[in-house]
């Protein structure tokens, strides 16, 4: 009786498959992407007429010119009191 259990738990042990890996997670987002979607999001806080943010240059530390879909261009800073200021630009 002893050796069939075994043998039983043993062909059970065998038959059990392991459960299938976890799907794999996202991949992270670079820095250029998140600084997009930060300046995207205070452009659209402010300046709704922007549109998507075509592209973006850093001028500074915290100091970036955002071209818009719209065609127009604004100078994103956060000043030193943290305070976001948003300033049209020829575009």
């Amino acid at each position: 009786m002893k050796a069939a259990a075994a043998l039983l738990a043993l062909l059970l042990a065998g038959c059990q498959t392991p459960p299938p890996p976890p799907p794999p997670s996202p991949p992270e987002p670079s820095q250029a992407e998140v600084v997009r979607e930060h300046l995207a999001q205070l452009l659209a806080d402010t300046v709704p007429a922007c549109g998507a943010v075509r592209q973006y240059r850093r001028q500074d530390r915290l100091d970036y010119r955002v071209d818009c879909s719209s065609g127009q261009a604004f100078r994103v800073r956060v000043l030193a009191d943290g305070r976001v200021l948003i300033t049209p630009l020829a575009p």
